[in-house]
């Protein structure tokens, strides 16, 4: 089985590719290796546990793609941000950071440790995958500013990679660089996945374009999603 990831910005998947989930190795992991082998026969080690690096290990990273500030302040609502040109999101022909109105969040359950207002990331990636993809949080992870929410995503009825994070920064500015982990991409399947990642071909481009139509030819997006199926 083969999954294709491709960006439809000429440089990303040279720079910051998505890469397999067993590459990304937090700092906690040197420490517990040290730990290991450092302790005497029959005292508990973390690299024990296979349920822990058995989901480190599973999927794929999908990583920020430029450096972007985020500052936040709790007598404001929202966030603001900036990138590092004002010629990026000209360039890339992208809204490259956005979020939610109250339309989608008001009835999405909240935590108080975090902002109520989702930092929506659009990445440039698409994917092509015979099956449905987990996303989820980076799991055991060294940063906790952010996280990942949780969601199905069936590439014939979307198959946009966008990162959707809860922000838990809640005073000040963060930089969020190029390169940073953003969430984990699990296929659900047993079967053994090769995967590709790269620029758009020809004829990814095409499919964008006409997808690109379909959405905008409708007032019932949602409906059209089975007719997108069909076609994918």
């Amino acid at each position: 089985m083969k999954i294709e990831f491709f960006s439809n910005v000429e440089g990303v998947a040279d720079l910051y590719p998505i890469y397999e989930a067993k590459q990304y190795k937090p700092q906690w992991i040197k420490t517990a290796i040290d730990h290991h082998k450092s302790i005497k026969q029959g005292e508990q080690s973390i690299l024990r546990c296979p349920g822990i690096f058995d989901v480190m290990k599973r999927g794929f990273i999908v990583p920020m793609w430029y450096d972007v500030k985020i500052t936040t302040d709790p007598a404001k609502t929202g966030f603001a941000w900036e990138i590092a040109s004002s010629e990026f999101q000209r360039m890339t022909e992208m809204e490259v950071i956005t979020t939610h109105g109250n339309g989608i969040l008001q009835n999405l359950p909240q935590r108080n440790d975090r902002l109520r207002e989702i930092v929506k990331i659009n990445v440039p990636w698409h994917v092509k995958s015979p099956v449905p993809l987990m996303f989820m949080p980076i799991p055991y992870t060294d940063d906790f500013d952010f996280e990942s929410t949780i969601g199905l995503l069936e590439p014939w009825k979307s198959d946009e990679l966008n990162a959707q994070l809860y922000w838990r920064k809640l005073e000040g500015t963060r930089l969020l660089k190029a390169g940073t982990p953003l969430y984990q991409l699990i296929p659900l399947t047993n079967e053994d996945v090769e995967f590709e990642v790269r620029d758009a071909n020809e004829d990814d481009k095409k499919w964008l374009k006409k997808k690109h139509y379909w959405q905008l030819s409708t007032f019932d997006y949602y409906k059209l999603r089975g007719k997108l199926g069909e076609v994918y």
